[in-house]
């Protein structure tokens, strides 16, 4: 059971009441769209191309690693495997739910309802050691009137009660906001566009489930009873009615004639508009259309570009959400000031084949800005130990103003390797073969070849 659950009896210190019946406004079914129809954040979820986007962000963000670590000076870092938060994002978000299960949960939650809430689990050191959804349906962000300080409040319909929880226990992450607490619905603010595609997959439907339209239909020539009428539109329908028995030729008597009855469905571009809708709610989401699987306009290459265009533009800015979220509500203001910070490992979204990773590593490791043990982290590998942090770079690399200490000033100095020597002397052979000979380079030390 949950920690809200658990302890709704004894936190009457935050205050509790009966939950206003005006609530129920809004919750049965959504407001009607321009089609006709209603759209809230969880019937939208039936539009198959909501699914997808929906699913998709909240796989992408759940599934990636999040990882608390801790600065340690200003270029390294250690995993804080030590503190509960390190569970909590990485293996179990509450005794109840996965890291991953309760970070898809409040990521499909933004993306609904615009903001995603939880509240806070406390061991007896004031570490947070899980994290429980709230239902965003039935959640609101508002200001204590006394005091002005922000707050929570939401209802617990099976006891029939609401809670006001103050802003430190709750966990909020919002997407686009006008007030920068709050994210907008994207259901909401698009409802008429998402309408427009449910009504049309209703109408789709409802024409192959009952559209009594065979290829061809005899006419008669003359009046015919309303009897005839009856028996010829029930017969009709037994006959020819629904999907299966659609596209029969009909058999008339009494001199009726032949015509031939066109499927309007292309000529009223039906199926266009379907694809257009698709394409409505890659717009809504942020997504390219292929991540909604409508790859009627993919290749080969644009397809890639798009994946790295979804990583770049499309995840990366949740990740940022998640990150700062985490750093300024669920670590606390010592935790800050010693380092402590979160970040997702994206790197695997942008990996490439099996060559195309190696040639990247050679040529970061070649050029200094990697070494082993970062190519083997980037693999997920363990490190090799102290020698995998040596870093190398290209012998005959070097600043412009060392190159007079290193050997390299004008003909005539005081550089021993500069001046004549027998030919087999160690000196004319460092010049002879050049300044790669002379120095190398690693971890940050410089040394004389051969030492």
């Amino acid at each position: 059971m949950g920690i809200f659950a658990s302890l709704l009896e004894t936190r009457d210190d935050i205050g509790f009441q009966p939950w206003p019946r005006a609530w129920l406004t809004g919750l049965l079914g959504g407001e009607e769209t321009e089609a006709g129809n209603k759209i809230d954040e969880e019937s939208s979820l039936s539009s198959t191309a909501v699914w997808a986007a929906v699913t998709f962000y909240g796989q992408a963000v759940g599934g990636l690693p999040l990882k608390l670590q801790q600065a340690m000076g200003e270029r390294r870092k250690r995993a804080a495997r030590e503190k509960p938060l390190y569970n909590v994002l990485q293996r179990m978000g509450n005794s109840e739910m996965t890291a991953m299960s309760l970070r898809e949960t409040l990521q499909a939650h933004a993306l609904l309802w615009g903001t995603g809430y939880a509240e806070k689990e406390f061991n007896g050191a004031g570490d947070v050691v899980g994290l429980w959804p709230l239902n965003p349906a039935l959640t609101r962000a508002e200001r204590n009137k006394e005091t002005g300080e922000l707050q929570y409040r939401t209802r617990i319909p099976s006891k029939g009660i609401e809670a006001v929880l103050p802003a430190r226990n709750v966990f909020r992450l919002s997407g686009f906001s006008l007030n920068g607490l709050v994210g907008l619905s994207p259901i909401q603010t698009n409802r008429d566009a998402i309408g427009l595609g449910k009504a049309m997959e209703t109408y789709g439907s409802r024409f192959f489930s009952n559209g009594a339209r065979p290829a061809a239909v005899l006419k008669h020539p003359g009046a015919v009873s309303d009897p005839a009428k009856k028996n010829m539109r029930e017969s009709w329908q037994e006959i020819y009615g629904g999907l299966k028995r659609s596209h029969r030729i009909a058999i008339l008597e009494e001199g009726v004639d032949y015509q031939s009855i066109a499927d309007n469905n292309e000529a009223s571009q039906f199926l266009e508009g379907r694809t257009f809708q698709v394409v409505e709610a890659a717009r809504i989401f942020n997504v390219s259309p292929y991540i909604l699987q409508d790859y009627s306009r993919a290749t080969f290459s644009n397809v890639e570009h798009a994946a790295i265009h979804t990583v770049v533009h499309s995840l990366r800015p949740w990740f940022v959400r998640w990150e700062q979220a985490i750093e300024m509500q669920l670590l606390s203001e010592r935790e800050r000031a010693e380092g402590y910070f979160v970040r997702h490992i994206a790197e695997g979204l942008l990996r490439g084949d099996t060559l195309s990773r190696y040639r990247a590593y050679a040529i970061g490791r070649n050029w200094g800005w990697l070494s082993a043990n970062d190519v083997r982290d980037l693999e997920d590998q363990d490190d090799i130990g102290p020698s995998g942090d040596l870093y190398l770079i290209p012998g005959n690399m070097t600043l412009a103003e060392e190159a007079g200490s290193l050997g390299m000033d004008e003909p005539g100095g005081d550089d021993p390797a500069t001046e004549p020597t027998d030919e087999g002397s160690p000196n004319n052979r460092a010049h002879t073969n050049g300044h790669a000979n002379r120095v190398a380079i690693a971890g940050g030390f410089r040394w004389p070849a051969g030492e």
